[in-house]
């Protein structure tokens, strides 16, 4: 017989036990991958602050080889970053903005590949390297060895950059290059000094002493010091950062003052050579006359003697001219530009002393900021007066 009691506990048992399944059932569709984006549910939200960077490694353009050791220049450096591809298909996040930090300076308007998102995966190429950016500059600046271990992350602009612990070796020189720009340096200097001491590139204009050689040019000199600090740090730099537009202003005028100073030198003892010349064929002339009209012996008594008179002064006036053309002999290069006609003096000595101050001001920018100096125009202004007041020198300097 059917049992009465029984149909009424059976029928309080089954809504629970539906009740009971539909709870398991939702709770299972929530752990289930995919689960809710196929029922029309919203994802979890990826934030920036949830992204960190995992891995970074480099990959040399020639060759395809990845490394964990060095990356240089033209070479990519890829950066793996833990939900990068959860995060980029987020309304509003683009992964081609984020932001390479190299030891914490960001690296703007470097080439950026975002092909690998899927993976987790952008990489960043390092080309090109602007001198002009002070980003690089102090990044590659101080270039004491030829790699350099660098901290690595990455992060949208005006947001601290992603936590990180991976670093890699940036080559900051080719050391095949480096060596190639030092060798060919060393040849170069090496080849002008032979060509100075064999020739007059760096001497006075004129014609040679009888005996040895001219002398030293201080201008000449000058114009010299300054060609190869620029040339040298214009190559240094370029070997560095790729970057040929690296010369200031300021460089340029400094190369024009000494320049300037070299050219107007030469011109005031060439004008100078010639108003001797000028004179003194004017004074031999002047001789012959008064030598024939003496020889003649048909002059008054005192009119004699005056002729006398103004022989023995033409006589003095061409020895004088006569010395003061006469080429002089070379004391030493540092004797030479150091000194005029009375000895070693103080103008000399100070354009030489502010071409040396200068010239390690230079060298000392050029290694730390990889950039040739900027200098302010009254530091110009002060090599021009140099230059001037060694200009106005050099008027009286010869004469007796």
């Amino acid at each position: 017989m059917f049992n009465r009691r029984r149909l009424q506990q059976l029928l309080k048992i089954i809504p629970l036990g539906a009740l009971l399944f539909a709870n398991a059932f939702v709770a299972l569709a929530e752990t289930t991958p995919g689960a809710n984006s196929a029922n029309g549910g919203a994802a979890a939200k990826v934030e920036y602050d949830d992204l960190k960077v995992t891995r970074v490694w480099g990959v040399d353009d020639k060759t395809g080889h990845e490394t964990d050791e060095s990356n240089g220049l033209y070479n990519a450096i890829i950066v793996e970053i833990g939900r990068l591809f959860e995060w980029a298909k987020q309304e509003g996040n683009d992964a081609g903005k984020l932001i390479l930090y190299l030891d914490g300076y960001p690296l703007k308007g470097i080439p950026i590949k975002t092909d690998q998102v899927t993976a987790n995966r952008i990489s960043y190429v390092l080309f090109p390297r602007d001198a002009t950016e002070q980003e690089w500059k102090n990044l590659l600046g101080r270039p004491h060895s030829f790699k350099r271990a660098v901290d690595v992350t990455v992060g949208v602009e005006n947001h601290v950059p992603l936590y990180s612990n991976s670093k890699i070796k940036l080559t900051v020189l080719s050391r095949g290059m480096f060596w190639a720009f030092l060798a060919a340096l060393i040849v170069l200097i090496g080849f002008f000094v032979w060509l100075a001491r064999a020739s007059d590139v760096l001497r006075d204009a004129g014609p040679q002493p009888a005996a040895g050689r001219k002398t030293f040019s201080l201008g000449r000199t000058q114009m010299a010091f300054w060609f190869f600090m620029v040339v040298a740090s214009y190559a240094f730099i370029f070997l560095v950062t790729s970057a040929y537009g690296s010369l200031p202003g300021s460089v340029l005028a400094l190369i024009g003052i000494s320049a300037g100073t070299a050219l107007a030198s030469a011109v005031i003892d060439t004008s100078k050579r010639n108003a001797a010349e000028s004179e003194l064929k004017t004074l031999a002339l002047e001789r012959a006359t008064l030598k024939a009209k003496e020889n003649a012996g048909n002059a008054a008594a005192g009119e004699l003697d005056a002729l006398k008179a103004r022989l023995a002064q033409i006589d003095a006036k061409i020895a004088q001219i006569t010395d003061v053309l006469a080429p002089k002999d070379t004391q030493g290069f540092f004797q030479d530009i150091l000194s005029d006609a009375n000895g070693i003096s103080f103008h000399r000595f100070q354009i030489a002393v502010w071409t040396v101050v200068l010239g390690f001001i230079f060298i000392a920018q050029v290694y730390n900021l990889l950039s040739m100096p900027d200098f302010p125009e009254t530091l110009l202004a002060l090599m021009g007066i140099s230059g001037g007041t060694y200009l106005g020198f050099k008027f009286p300097e010869q004469q007796a």
